[in-house]
């Protein structure tokens, strides 16, 4: 997945034809081996099913464009049915806390913008909206509430929510951080704020935090350019904006996609 991604970036930075290729031929070739749709033994497993996914969605639409007609038929057929299995495997309660439902969201909304496929689409915009609605008074998700990751599952849902917002801004046109009077930013905040001094959710848990670092805060390459204003001397020291669930090299992708 990380050379997949890799390779992926390069084309959208440089338009490296070969890069796009060395991507479309292991999609092909995960394709036809139908990788991934075996049975997932537990909720871990799952979830790096949906982080996966999302990754390879991502990948494929960077680079379809030099995709033939064939590979695209073949490789659109395998994320659909993969999207379809996410989707089922996070109607289970369980996975709906912890970051879950928003991977899962992303998984779906990444696919449905890679194939076309509008009941991916409709999916992840169905989780997107569920996911403001669980966002507190607090501004945290109450979902995910519980223990010394608390703040860490906080940062990961955002990162799905930010990434499935830049999603939709990038193709329908439509303002989903605008939704719920601004919840996302909320938790935005929150999390920030949580960053920097995690006492208050120590103290809402009674538990010391598990504080989220490099890579884990890809999200802000995206928020912070959009947003600039709200990150005066907020980003944290040692981001990797690099993810490739969120979409890869997200400092170019946000270059390529959001005009300030």
């Amino acid at each position: 997945m990380r050379l997949l991604s890799a390779a992926a970036d390069r084309y959208v930075a440089e338009g490296d034809d070969p890069a796009a290729a060395c991507v479309l031929s292991g999609l092909r070739q995960w394709a036809q081996a139908r990788a991934l749709l075996g049975v997932a033994p537990n909720p871990q497993a799952e979830r790096e099913r949906a982080a996966l996914l999302s990754g390879l969605a991502f990948a494929f639409l960077k680079t379809k464009s030099d995709a033939s007609s064939v590979d695209r038929v073949r490789i659109d057929a395998w994320l659909d049915e993969l999207a379809q299995r996410v989707e089922a495997g996070f109607a289970a309660k369980e996975l709906r806390a912890s970051g879950g439902r928003e991977l899962a969201g992303l998984a779906a909304l990444s696919v449905g913008a890679a194939t076309g496929n509008r009941a991916h689409w409709a999916f992840g915009e169905m989780a997107y909206d569920e996911a403001l609605g669980n966002i507190d008074q607090d501004g945290v998700l109450a979902s995910a509430v519980e223990g010394e990751r608390t703040l860490a599952d906080q940062d990961i849902a955002l990162g799905a929510l930010v990434m499935m917002a830049e999603l939709a801004a990038r193709q329908s046109g439509e303002d989903w951080y605008a939704r719920r009077d601004g919840a996302v930013h909320r938790l935005a905040d929150k999390v920030l704020d949580g960053l920097r001094d995690q006492s208050w959710f120590a103290q809402r848990t009674g538990k010391g935090q598990f504080v989220p670092s490099g890579r884990d805060l890809a999200w802000i390459a995206f928020y912070a350019r959009r947003f600039p204003a709200r990150f005066a001397g907020r980003v944290p020291d040692g981001a990797i904006f690099q993810l490739p669930r969120l979409g890869g090299d997200l400092t170019t992708l946000a270059e390529k996609w959001v005009r300030n």
